[in-house]
């Protein structure tokens, strides 16, 4: 079995002295296999349609339509949740100190 290491980038919010912070986070996550890697303007990225009940689009970010054809793109700070998130940002601040 032939499995990838893909590096995304994830966006938390929070709080520090200063007020209201941002910070991205970039880590590398197993997957079985990719595909194909695509660029996708942002003019070809639409909202994510309303499949009915029965499909959740809670993780979907949008639809992105390439050379006529549609792909999902999803939410990575959905799929990962803010605990994995933080555990990833723990252990990135524990290597630089």
């Amino acid at each position: 079995k032939r499995t990838c290491i893909v590096i995304i980038e994830t966006t938390t919010d929070g709080t520090s002295g200063a007020g209201q912070t941002q910070s991205t986070q970039q880590m590398g996550i197993v997957v079985d296999a990719v595909s194909e890697v695509l660029e996708i303007p942002p003019a070809e990225i639409e909202p994510p349609p309303a499949f009915g009940a029965r499909i959740r689009i809670d993780f979907i970010k949008g639809m992105g339509k390439i050379a006529g054809r549609f792909v999902v793109i999803l939410d990575v700070n959905r799929i990962l949740s803010i605990d994995e998130v933080a555990v990833v940002s723990a252990m990135q601040q524990d290597a630089l100190t």
